[in-house]
């Protein structure tokens, strides 16, 4: 799948879309445009300034942790439902409602977001994840546009031994901040829309990067 491809998947995707909160729209869109602009998109973790340490991060499959490093390649053929993704972002997902499970030729995606009738504005968050599958020879994205953006590129030595990159692009308003972050290893791409959100544990950058780990496979 070409990278124009993935794009104009993402942002078919992106398009039906209809109950995501305006502050998780636009951190989608930066990552859209970073994404199709030709870098990863800008990360930042923004919980404490310090890439790579996350303290609220799920624990990572097996499976992606026997990855062979400098020789792996990724898969997310195991995916059939949103209903394989929901454990990984549990935490970050509770009291929310599942709105969109889609698993097709373009990949996965699936969105948490407040549920109906819901009057507690504390479970006024959205959570999102789309993993797409790459093409053998696709290269790595050069995340240096997405610094010159305002993002940053998240540092990780799993990701890095295995040839990946990471990064985010944040918004932030007085009551929220919203983080899109995508994470790129040799064969899937993964776009992972989070946050932080009062008390709740924060979905940033070294997290997400925690819930790709769980969710793809080594490839055989």
């Amino acid at each position: 799948m070409s990278h124009d491809s993935r794009c104009d998947a993402l942002a078919n995707k992106i398009g039906r879309v209809s109950k995501l909160k305006t502050i998780v729209i636009i951190a989608g869109l930066l990552t859209l445009v970073t994404g199709c602009a030709g870098g990863t998109p800008a990360p930042g973790d923004g919980s404490d300034g310090a890439p790579g340490t996350a303290s609220t991060a799920p624990q990572s499959g097996d499976a992606a942790d026997d990855a062979v490093a400098g020789d792996a390649r990724f898969s997310i053929d195991h995916i059939t439902s949103c209903g394989q993704v929901e454990p990984m972002v549990a935490s970050y997902v509770e009291g929310l409602a599942l709105y969109d499970d889609m698993v097709d030729e373009w990949g996965v995606y699936c969105r948490w977001d407040m549920a109906e009738g819901e009057t507690d504005f504390a479970n006024a968050r959205s959570v999102s994840v789309t993993l797409t599958p790459l093409e053998a020879d696709e290269p790595q994205p050069d995340p240096s546009g997405v610094v010159r953006m305002g993002g940053e590129v998240i540092d990780d030595a799993w990701l890095a031994a295995r040839g990946g990159v990471a990064s985010s692009v944040g918004v932030t308003t007085s009551v929220a901040g919203a983080l899109s972050t995508t994470v790129w290893v040799p064969g899937v791409e993964a776009m992972i829309g989070g946050g932080r959100w009062g008390d709740m544990p924060a979905l940033d950058g070294p997290a997400a990067i925690e819930v790709v780990k769980g969710l793809v496979r080594e490839a055989r």
